[in-house]
């Protein structure tokens, strides 16, 4: 592969199915991929000297009920206080029955992103994108709607400005679909989500390939219109939906991060339970996408977390799970 390396990180993650990364609210910048952050005036202490408002803070709740965006006041000595909750009206990604002891477990990176005066989040379990207003002095959101994802357990969003516009924007986001798993070994293994589903052939093609996709959405930071443009690629069960998608800070390239299939709680892992994820990367122009390659490696599997290297579209950061 010509022209791009892999830096691949190694790290446990912690099992938290209803948390995702929060996003923060700063200047707009709109040749970055980067969620923006509004910041108050430089003054960020009254006269008593105590912390005032500096910023505001955004995650979801990704429940099994419906799903909620939660807003943080960020004070100016580094505190987070205030919660405030906003309903998106459709419900979140989590089922604690499911998966054994994973507790319907299933990993992430980017469910929401901020766009000029509006916040895009991901219902993984409704199917959807919600889009809310910001009203920057307060920080307060208001759902204007949501927009089906095209996809099934929508996961990651990313975004970066069509060219020569100030305020259209291309919208990627990775539909999941599920995390099929492997757990514990010998006579106690146990297989998600079910013994069948794993003596498949799971390099075939499968009706369920739509949806685990890479959707491509058009976003007008004017009016906060979210519109579905297409699906850009899918992804057959072998080495599973995405996980994370991320733009170039430059809009040249998108990398999408899979899931695989992971085998864990076990000082033994088989490397015939395990499939590998993948890192895939693509050019990026005017909607279209070309040139796919990944990288892929036996033993390594639930890639999650990944960044390109800032101002750089040819160095990836990624983390994996298994």
């Amino acid at each position: 592969m010509k022209n791009f390396y892999l830096i691949t990180l190694f790290a446990l993650f912690i099992f938290s199915c209803a948390k995702d990364e929060p996003a923060e609210e700063k200047k707009m910048e709109p040749e970055t991929t980067t969620p923006p952050v509004v910041e108050t005036p430089d003054d960020t202490t009254d006269n008593n000297n105590d912390p005032t408002v500096a910023g505001f803070l955004y995650t979801s709740t990704n429940g099994e009920g419906i799903n909620q965006i939660l807003k943080l006041e960020r004070l100016s000595d580094g505190s987070l206080v205030n919660e405030v909750a906003y309903a998106t009206e459709t419900i979140g990604g989590a089922n604690t029955a499911a998966g054994g002891d994973a507790f319907g477990d299933f990993d992430s990176q980017g469910a929401i992103q901020i766009i000029g005066d509006y916040l895009l989040n991901v219902n993984a379990g409704g199917n959807s994108i919600s889009v809310f207003s910001i009203d920057r002095p307060t920080g307060d959101l208001t759902l204007i709607g949501n927009t089906d994802s095209n996809g099934e357990r929508p996961v990651s969003i990313s975004f970066t400005l069509k060219a020569g516009s100030t305020d259209q924007y291309w919208v990627a986001v990775g539909n999941q679909w599920n995390n099929p798993n492997v757990q514990k070994d010998g006579e106690a293994i146990e297989r998600y989500p079910n013994d069948e589903f794993h003596v498949l052939d799971l390099t075939a093609q499968d009706a369920s390939d739509e949806n685990r996709n890479l959707a491509l959405f058009s976003f007008d930071a004017t009016s906060g219109a979210l519109s579905f443009e297409k699906k850009l690629a899918t992804y057959v069960r072998e080495n599973g939906g995405p996980t994370c998608v991320v733009f170039s800070d430059d809009g040249t390239k998108i990398s999408v991060s899979t899931w695989g299939i992971a085998h864990f709680g076990t000082q033994n892992t088989s490397l015939e339970e395990q499939h590998s994820s993948r890192i895939y990367v693509y050019d990026f122009s005017n909607g279209e996408v070309s040139g796919e390659r990944y990288f892929e490696e036996e033993g390594i599997a639930g890639s999650i977390g990944q960044n390109w290297a800032k101002d750089n579209n040819s160095v990836l950061h990624v983390s994996n799970f298994n």
